[in-house]
């Protein structure tokens, strides 16, 4: 049976898995364990098909203790009008208002039952209206996927995905690594589940590693700003982690912690606009002139010490250099040495030669 690719409502209407959630036993439960560890990206789908049948069930069904406890009262009740010393000469009249009530008490029921169902019905309908959407690219080239909210997504090989759009979010679970292009829509955040890790996006391009096999799950930010966390957490700000442009967080599985870091080959904010030529070449420039450039077309924070760099000038040609060629140049120009630091580019504290 190709569960995989079953719905909720796929589920509530197979018979194992009725029975396994009506009457479950230990063979039962040791497969759909099993299932969900293979196919975590299914819990969604399984657990609502567990709450249509449970559903249904609870709406269609009386059970045998409800009967028996409706005997033993109306069997008190003719016990208790018998022994009434009025009992035979208003026996007929007091049957026909037991006969009354029980129409109107049959009429109540049928209501509410009817209204227990509409309800039920309308809420299985709010609960499936937004159907999970499975993508898989098995083979080993990459795949365009575009969400049904327009966003787009490159898949890497080797990678699935599970997308969820409901009222107020839009839900990615990935395995593998993928490419987003996410369109933005400011009252629903668009979150990638990945690995452990969560990411949270209004609108934006970045890229997710998250194998199974590997020990780390990374995310490379290219445009925009997106919020990192551990898929269990909230979103308060002191279990966030924000990333910009050219930045990346790598999430340790062993150790359940992050760590931030510039992308291995930083690119241009905007490439189409204002050329390397045209900015890159400085003639006896001061260095925070130079540094001011670097971060506004990187969008990358640069660390120095104004003070002491303050009467530093380079006369120095850039253009069709990489950021870290560049900063190389700068360092060995000025002789003080930079180093990467969560996400941002440090200066050691010294003055230029």
């Amino acid at each position: 049976m190709d569960y995989y690719r079953y719905k909720a409502e796929d589920f509530a209407s197979e018979d194992y898995f009725k029975n396994w959630v009506i009457a479950p036993e230990p063979e039962s439960d040791r497969f759909w364990e099993e299932f969900l560890k293979e196919y975590p990206e299914k819990y969604y789908d399984v657990m609502e098909g567990r709450r249509l049948v449970d559903g249904l069930e609870a709406v269609f069904e009386t059970s045998p203790e409800t009967l028996d406890s409706s005997r033993r009262i109306w069997g008190r009740l003719e016990r208790s009008v018998k022994k009434h010393p009025f009992f035979h000469t208003l026996q007929g009249r007091f049957f026909s208002w037991i006969s009354a009530a029980c129409i109107l008490v049959a009429a109540g029921f049928w209501a509410y039952r009817h209204y227990a169902e509409e309800q039920y019905r309308a809420q299985t309908v709010a609960e499936t209206a937004f159907d999970n959407k499975i993508y898989d690219n098995p083979g080993a080239d990459g795949r365009l996927v575009k969400l049904p909210d327009g966003s787009e997504v490159q898949m890497d090989g080797g990678s699935s995905m599970e997308y969820r759009e409901e009222a107020e979010t839009r839900e990615v679970r990935l395995r593998g690594g993928a490419f987003f292009q996410v369109v933005k829509n400011a009252g629903k955040p668009f979150i990638v589940k990945a690995g452990g890790m969560k990411t949270t996006v209004l609108g934006t391009s970045f890229r997710i590693t998250a194998y199974d096999v590997d020990q780390v799950v990374t995310i490379e930010v290219k445009s925009g700003k997106v919020r990192v966390s551990r898929e269990e957490e909230d979103m308060r700000d002191d279990a966030v982690m924000v990333l910009t442009p050219n930045q990346k967080a790598v999430f340790s599985k062993a150790s359940q912690s992050f760590s931030k870091d510039l992308v291995d080959a930083p690119l241009l904010l905007q490439p189409g606009e204002n050329t390397p030529e045209t900015i890159y070449i400085f003639d006896d420039a001061p260095v925070e002139k130079i540094f001011e450039a670097i971060e506004s077309q990187y969008g990358i924070e640069i660390i120095y010490d104004r003070k002491l760099m303050k009467d530093c000038h380079l006369k120095i040609n850039l253009e069709h250099e990489s950021l870290y060629r560049k900063l190389d140049v700068i360092s060995l120009a000025l002789g003080i040495a930079y180093e990467k630091k969560e996400g941002k580019i440090v200066f050691e504290k010294k003055g230029c030669q």
